[in-house]
């Protein structure tokens, strides 16, 4: 969950050698995932842009399909466009990939390399506590959206009191004890 700034001048703090190993650990995460992704894609590309099989379906979608021939059969003839249109997707899923890396993946590592996060100030506007499901949300100012927070936090604040949720830089990650809930400091 992302929360957007306070007035505040939000305050850092250094990270702990934990949460830099667990931004360290998820970047890891995400450039496996990506790579994964991408020659994942590539195969599937180059296999359907060399292989007979791939150039009848690409023959069949294009033809009897898009425009409505029924001779799709008889030009199953590789073209030279064929070769570039399979290239052009090849260098699309890249660029795909180096977008996803810059914007989503390199927060991480910059984060961990920078070794610092912020306790952003914020003042608790609202709470509520669900009887039926047992769920105790906050509402914090210039949040976006409410926290769920565990029933000992919720007990803690009052509306009105001032709360500090830490989160990194560049990647926007809350740092939080549990994974359930947004865990707030005083």
């Amino acid at each position: 969950m992302e929360l957007s700034t306070s007035i505040v001048t939000p305050q850092t703090e250094p990270l702990r050698p934990d949460e830099k190993q667990w931004l360290m650990g998820m970047y890891n995460k995400l450039v496996s995932k990506m790579w994964r992704g991408f020659f994942g894609n590539a195969v599937i590309l180059v296999f359907f842009s060399i292989s007979p099989l791939g150039y009848i379906l690409y023959a069949f979608i294009n033809d009897a399909v898009l425009s409505g021939n029924d001779t799709w059969l008889v030009d199953q003839h590789p073209s030279i466009g064929w070769w570039y249109k399979s290239a052009i997707a090849v260098v699309i899923s890249g660029g795909c990939c180096a977008l996803y890396y810059l914007n989503i993946v390199l927060p991480y590592k910059q984060d961990a390399a920078g070794g610092v996060k912020l306790r952003i100030p914020y003042v608790v506007t609202k709470k509520e506590y669900f009887n039926l499901t047992g769920q105790c949300f906050v509402w914090l100012s210039n949040a976006e959206k409410h926290c769920e927070v565990d029933m000992d936090t919720y007990n803690k604040c009052d509306e009105g009191t001032t709360v500090y949720v830490e989160q990194v830089p560049r990647s926007k990650y809350i740092f939080s004890d549990n994974e359930d809930y947004i865990s707030l400091s005083f």
